[in-house]
């Protein structure tokens, strides 16, 4: 049986983003429900980024973000834009 890899892109608000990657075996659960506890997020990486932006310009940038299976294999991919002279704080899977 093949592993499945579940991911989540959750854009709850123009300041965080959660790019989460577990491992769901060899099977899709009954439920895909899934919480941020404070005890997971705990286990997750933190990185405050900071989108170049001139003199109030606003201009989208494009973003690309993948994950990869613990072999290094590409296990997904997503392209996104975002706002230049924007600050984020990004909660990461390890």
């Amino acid at each position: 049986m093949s592993r499945i890899d579940a991911s989540l892109h959750l854009r709850n608000t123009a300041t965080c983003v959660y790019d989460l990657s577990y491992n769901l075996g060899d099977r899709i659960p009954d439920s895909l429900t899934y919480t941020v506890t404070p005890a997971v997020q705990s286990h997750l990486a933190e990185v405050d980024e900071r989108f170049y932006g001139i003199d109030g310009d606003t201009t989208p940038y494009g973003e690309n973000r993948y994950g990869l299976t613990d072999s290094g294999f590409l296990a997904l991919e997503f392209s996104g834009t975002v706002p230049g002279g924007s600050t984020r704080t990004d909660y990461v899977s390890t």
